[in-house]
């Protein structure tokens, strides 16, 4: 064969072969477009399945805190209810005798508690007083020392509140 054939040959090879890739060109392109859509649609069904489990995530914390909420809330409608039952038992009930034993016992006991405290005290005083034989001044202010503790402070400046805050609250209230 002569080289211009071979030429020929080659040349009918070449056309052959670009006709039909540009031919197929075409369908390439369109299955890489498929491929690539393909892989992008799983990559977006991935990443909103993957959104959807945390909005389902969210909404259980959600529930979650709401029905915390609910229970606080429960609780706390059963301490004020027990609270007002407190102070409905604090009314008159329009018997005289009853309301005057009631609004008597919490005055009474604490008198009656206040009264034993302090005469404890002053036995307690009295006998590290006489312990000393002159009682001298500063006898008498070591045995107050001894005997008045840091715990005697805060009891009574928690009697002192309770009754004067508690004036002011019934002032306030209109009691």
């Amino acid at each position: 064969m002569s080289a211009e054939a071979l030429m020929h040959v080659v040349g009918v090879l070449l056309g052959g072969l670009g006709g039909g890739l540009l031919r197929l060109l075409p369908e390439l392109l369109s299955l890489w477009n498929a491929y690539q859509k393909r892989r992008q649609d799983a990559a977006d069904k991935a990443h909103e399945l993957e959104v959807m489990k945390l909005q389902i995530e969210a909404q259980k914390m959600a529930g979650a805190l709401r029905l915390e909420e609910i229970q606080a809330e429960g609780a706390m409608d059963a301490v004020l209810a027990q609270i007002r039952g407190t102070l409905a038992l604090a009314q008159p009930t329009g018997h005289r005798g009853v309301d005057v034993l009631n609004a008597s016992v919490r005055p009474v006991v604490t008198y009656w508690f206040f009264g034993l405290y302090a005469a404890v005290k002053t036995a307690g005083l009295y006998a590290a007083i006489a312990a000393v034989a002159p009682p001298t001044a500063d006898a008498v202010t070591r045995a107050l020392e001894r005997t008045w503790l840091a715990e005697d402070s805060a009891t009574l400046f928690g009697i002192l509140s309770f009754w004067f805050l508690g004036r002011v609250i019934d002032k306030r209230a209109g009691r």
